[in-house]
């Protein structure tokens, strides 16, 4: 068996990157949402907002796995016109808070199968547990671009949650620090 070298799995990464920029930046712009944050943090290659009717703001980041592979997944989030306050003191205005910054956050992920997906992160990508990118780039294209492509598909998803707080079968809530705090999208600011 081939072992996948870091510059196969850089290359896939880069098309993976490039097919993100292309499909779901462009989808994210058709609904309203904004580039917010030329500041990168670690993994998170866009962060998006959307102005809301009460002031606040819709937010989204695309995320890549951080140990470089060839994979994704987006955190979502809402905030209201007052912005973010930590219980720490430090503050936000409304029109710079990303999701990562948020305490409770939405991941929207790829619906796994099997006992390893209830420890494993579900990414969207072209490898999965036991298997790694191919050498071939048309592979590579197709695969990142498929990708993309179930990714966008969740976007209703995030849509309903953004406008009612219900989660669907691809939106995970996760706490961050034991903390709770966050505005919770209710069928008023639709």
């Amino acid at each position: 068996m081939k072992t996948t070298t870091s510059s196969e799995i850089s290359k896939s990464r880069r098309t993976l990157v490039e097919a993100i920029k292309r499909s779901v930046f462009h989808e994210l712009r058709l609904r309203a949402f904004s580039e917010i944050s030329q500041r990168k943090e670690l993994g998170i290659i866009g962060d998006f907002s959307r102005l809301r009717p009460d002031g606040g703001y819709d937010v989204i980041s695309i995320d890549l796995d951080e140990k470089k592979r060839p994979r994704f997944h987006a955190i979502i989030g809402c905030i209201d016109a007052k912005g973010l306050s930590y219980p720490w003191g430090e503050s936000i205005p409304s029109n710079q808070v990303t999701a990562p910054a948020l305490l409770t956050r939405v991941f929207v992920q790829k619906i796994g199968r099997g006992a390893l997906s209830l420890i494993l992160q579900r990414w969207f990508g072209h490898t999965t547990f036991g298997f790694k990118p191919r050498e071939d780039a048309v592979y590579n294209q197709q695969a990142a671009e498929a990708a993309c492509a179930e990714f966008v598909a969740c976007l209703d998803q995030a849509e309903r949650w953004w406008r009612t707080g219900e989660l669907g079968p691809n939106l995970v809530q996760a706490n961050v620090g034991g903390y709770n705090m966050h505005s919770v999208p209710s069928a008023q600011n639709s």
